[in-house]
């Protein structure tokens, strides 16, 4: 007997390499998916730290130049080396800085109370479940040849961390806080 006609359907073969394709493009974008979701937490982490740092540097630049939380750790016409970044992997380095204290609080800036209340508790560390750690720098800046601050330089670094991630991230916000008094005299003399 002969068959007649075509064949119709497919073979086992045609179906394994359809279905290894298909699956190819499903974990293709399952991988996908994942990166998104975990880039977007690290966005919305890194958003409210800055937030955070910017509402310190604005309270901070608010103080009166008298205030003891505005006191210069050094002076002068070159940056000292505890001026920035203040992480150095996961230790903190050394040197002559403020750090955030409940007890003194600046005007106009949450307290840790008040940022563990909010979604800002996200990014405590989940060993230790320290919340974020502030800390500024202050630096007068005195012109060589100069005899008064004509600019204090704050340096405000925001240590938290992310879900997932073993080390802690740090931002670094930068402002200053004018002293029109040594302009203003020579300007007058």
């Amino acid at each position: 007997m002969t068959r007649s006609g075509s064949r119709r359907g497919f073979t086992l073969i045609e179906v394994i390499v359809a279905l290894a394709l298909l699956l190819i493009g499903i974990v293709g974008m399952m991988n996908l998916h994942v990166f998104g979701s975990t880039s977007d937490a690290a966005a919305r982490d890194r958003t409210l730290a800055s937030k955070v740092g910017e509402e310190l540097l604005r309270g901070l630049e608010r103080l009166p130049l008298t205030d003891p939380q505005l006191a210069p750790s050094t002076s002068g016409d070159a940056v000292p080396a505890e001026f920035g970044p203040l992480l150095d992997g996961n230790t903190v380095l050394g040197g002559s800085y403020f750090t955030w204290s409940d007890t003194s609080p600046v005007p106009g800036v949450r307290t840790d109370a008040e940022l563990a209340a909010g979604p800002e508790a996200l990014l405590a560390d989940p060993q230790t479940g320290e919340g974020l750690q502030r800390r500024w720098t202050v630096w007068d800046y005195v012109p060589a040849g100069g005899k008064a601050t004509v600019t204090r330089l704050i340096s405000v670094s925001i240590i938290y961390h992310e879900p997932g991630r073993p080390k802690p991230r740090e931002l670094v916000f930068y402002g200053q806080r004018d002293n029109p008094g040594p302009l203003l005299l020579e300007m007058v003399l």
